[in-house]
């Protein structure tokens, strides 16, 4: 088998498994090739993992902004019904499914400045404007989010409902607070310093070497000698607590350091908050840009365009495809009423407005008219 997402190739009887770009399988009209992590095409790869004597553990590394919950359940799925230990990992963000599909590990880690994110699904289109078919399918899908995310937390219902529902970003240290991971990973250097467990048994050698009861036991201070880096075992007292000095100085030289790293990881973590909102801003700049350049080719009318903008700036993937989507049905109808000044008008537009139209459409082009009809309400003409 072709493995697409598997990139280590069993190291130490450990498989790694890249989930890293959009979920879900699209179309890039730029390209002209498909991107994005298939679901199917995952769970296959788990499926076939499982099935390898030389694969002992799977580990799921994690870098994604989020895109299909069909595609991510499967993925979650495959994740939990794996034979083997599956863990799963945030190496940058889990957002949207990508959060979701994280806690479907049997153990959760997430880099020291990891982010997760979690939120209520979405098709692009603002919750009031959809239809009711449309209302109760995302609420159905609200409904299995926090079904899942009260399963692998520490959070009752109700707060998991607020937290979707206001957009909520965790950083690693929130999310183990939360019970929406195990364990973060420390990405900072580790300093090769004297231990706590090293200084405290020099002392408690001192200490015995000052009881004059004991002096046989501690064999004339040669522990407490030795251990000081002080080859002579009749060394002053002077001489010892110079020696303890220099350990001491040592321990203030590393508190220091630790002060120094934890100021840095604060700056650090204050530095990824201003580039999320810078990131933010751009990506509500290039929304705006997109939705113009579409209405401006006639895709789209002015009075949608801060609707437009909203789902863009949610999912250009989504954007995308409603552009796709609205693109040759426009063309159908312009050819099929060619005496309609808007022929771009929607199914629920026509059935108010021009009925007679809209049978027109049914018997002469029963394919589009059958597209207008499930883009309105969501399903297919039974």
């Amino acid at each position: 088998m072709d493995l697409k997402f598997v990139k280590n190739s069993f190291n130490d009887g450990v498989a790694d498994v890249l989930l890293y770009g959009p979920i879900g399988r699209t179309f890039d009209e730029s390209t002209q090739n498909y991107v994005g992590i298939d679901g199917e095409r995952f769970a296959e790869e788990i499926l076939f993992l499982n099935n390898l004597d030389e694969v002992k553990k799977i580990n799921i590394r994690i870098n994604s902004a989020g895109g299909s919950m069909l595609d991510g359940y499967s993925i979650f799925s495959a994740i939990k019904n794996s034979a083997k230990e599956c863990n799963t990992f945030i190496d940058g963000i889990g957002a949207s499914i990508a959060g979701v599909i994280f806690q479907a590990g049997a153990k959760r880690y997430i880099n020291d400045f990891g982010k997760l994110m979690i939120h209520e699904p979405s098709i692009g289109t603002q919750y009031e404007l959809l239809s009711d078919k449309q209302k109760k399918m995302i609420d159905s899908f609200s409904d299995t989010l926090e079904t899942i995310l009260e399963n692998n937390s520490k959070l009752d219902r109700a707060t998991i409902k607020e937290m979707i529902s206001a957009e909520t970003w965790l950083s690693s240290s929130e999310a183990i607070e939360k019970g929406f991971a195990d364990e973060v990973i420390n990405t900072g250097r580790i300093l090769n310093t004297l231990t706590t467990e090293e200084i405290l048994s020099v002392a408690n050698e001192i200490n015995i070497g000052n009881n004059a009861n004991n002096i046989k036991k501690v064999q004339k201070m040669e522990l407490v000698t030795n251990h000081l880096g002080l080859n002579d075992a009749n060394a002053t007292e002077k001489e010892i607590i110079s020696a303890i000095d220099g350990i001491k100085n040592s321990l203030n030289e590393a508190n220091e350091v630790i002060k120094t790293k934890e100021n840095e990881i604060a700056s650090k973590d204050s530095e990824i908050e201003d580039l999320t909102k810078i990131n933010n801003d751009m990506s509500l700049k290039v929304a705006t840009l997109r939705v113009e350049n579409a209405i401006e080719k006639g895709i789209f009318e002015e009075s949608k365009k801060a609707e437009l903008i909203e789902t863009a700036n949610n999912s250009l993937e989504a954007f995308d495809a409603l552009v796709s989507a609205f693109k040759k049905p426009v063309n159908k109808i312009t050819n099929v009423i060619n005496s309609d000044p808007k022929p771009e008008k929607t199914f629920r537009e026509l059935e108010k407005e021009n009925p007679s139209k809209l049978e027109q459409i049914k018997n002469e082009n029963p394919s589009l008219y059958a597209e207008m009809y499930k883009k309105q309400y969501g399903v297919e003409i039974k």
